[in-house]
């Protein structure tokens, strides 16, 4: 089982984030969580953990405050 939050640079939750576990992929849920369960014969890997460096959240924020700062 794997589990994780997932965070941006900046420590922000990150809902772009998956995992791929043992020859799944498993993306995160809304509140930037990864929960992959898969049941196996043999030992496997986490063979790939990747999400956006900036979340959407992040993103948002920093396009609000330029356009208010205009």
């Amino acid at each position: 089982m794997l589990s994780f939050t997932a965070r941006d640079l900046l420590g922000v939750p990150n809902p772009t984030a998956w995992a791929y576990l043992c020859g799944r992929l498993f993306d995160a849920d809304a509140f930037s969580s990864v929960y992959a369960a898969v049941e196996m014969e043999k030992l496997c890997y986490v063979t790939v953990v990747r999400q956006w460096p900036i979340s959407p959240l992040t993103l948002a924020i920093i396009i609000t405050a330029s356009v208010a700062a205009l």
